[in-house]
């Protein structure tokens, strides 16, 4: 790490730990691309609430990837500080997952915006693999008396691993369920006005604080990847998130030249969707 942000290490953790601070920073840098406000996080938030505790370095119920994660979203202006020390504290505190907490508020504001909007509509949320579980809400709604039931899988492009396993987690509810709900499945969202507004608003933020797309520039598009298999079984993921890709484009009235479409995360030997994010 820089020269500044090591020194500012050393007065705060001390010689002993400033090494193992110093990958840590590292680490969050990798991650975020800010090594200024991991060297901050870290000396002033992580190792308030390390000190606090009596914890060492190694004690830290936050991962490297999660507060990395968190400066991030900072860094590109999803999120505020003040909203990033919130999440930072639930996890800490409660052992939460970043993901929840951002999950329950949104489900929070949909309903909120719903409501103003004249609509007598219970929105909650579940999770795939997690709590609370798909058929515990289900079961809550149905002990409120809701008999309409709109699901709503959060995943904007369809797949059989993603999507469909949404649709399956519910059916099963529905097979042990006696007096059942209407109940109603969005597919996919993935060339929606709304979505695609929200994908250009979240480009146009960056580039308000980094400076817009130049001549020499590129635009990387990197969705999850999937086995190959998946596009040779019929699954419409792949060429769902190219249109998703063409159209934002189109919405950002750029160079398709200077785009580029990738998909990232693979693992194993099998071959994954292509080109893939890392090599790209």
């Amino acid at each position: 790490i820089a020269r500044p942000y090591a020194e500012a290490l050393f007065k705060a953790v001390g010689a002993a730990d400033a090494l193992a601070v110093a990958e840590q920073v590292a680490e969050l840098a990798k991650v975020a691309g800010d090594s200024k406000a991991a060297a901050n996080w870290v000396t002033q938030d992580l190792f308030g609430y390390l000190n606090k505790e009596g914890l060492e370095l190694s004690q830290s119920p936050i991962s490297a990837d999660q507060l990395g994660g968190l400066i991030a979203l900072i860094a590109n202006n999803t999120i505020s500080g003040k909203i990033a020390k919130d999440v930072f504290e639930i996890v800490w505190t409660e052992g939460g997952s970043p993901l929840k907490v951002f999950t329950e508020q949104q489900a929070q504001s949909l309903g909120t915006a719903l409501q103003e909007r004249g609509h007598s509509v219970t929105v909650r949320y579940a999770m795939r693999y997690g709590q609370p579980s798909v058929a515990s809400e289900l079961y809550a709604f149905k002990a409120e008396g809701v008999t309409r039931v709109l699901v709503v899988p959060m995943y904007p492009q369809y797949a059989a691993s993603t999507t469909a396993t949404v649709v399956d987690d519910a059916a099963r509810w529905l097979t042990q369920t006696r007096n059942q709900p209407e109940m109603r499945f969005v597919r996919n969202f993935h060339d929606h006005a709304g979505y695609l507004g929200a994908l250009e608003k979240s480009v146009r933020k960056h580039w308000q604080t980094n400076g817009s797309l130049g001549d020499n520039d590129r635009l990387l598009i990197s969705f999850h990847g999937l086995p190959k298999r998946s596009l040779d079984l019929g699954d419409p993921y792949f060429c769902q998130c190219q249109k998703t890709a063409r159209l934002l484009v189109e919405h950002l009235q750029v160079d398709p030249g200077q785009v580029q479409v990738t998909f990232q995360s693979r693992f194993g030997k099998a071959r994954w969707l292509e080109p893939y994010t890392e090599p790209t």
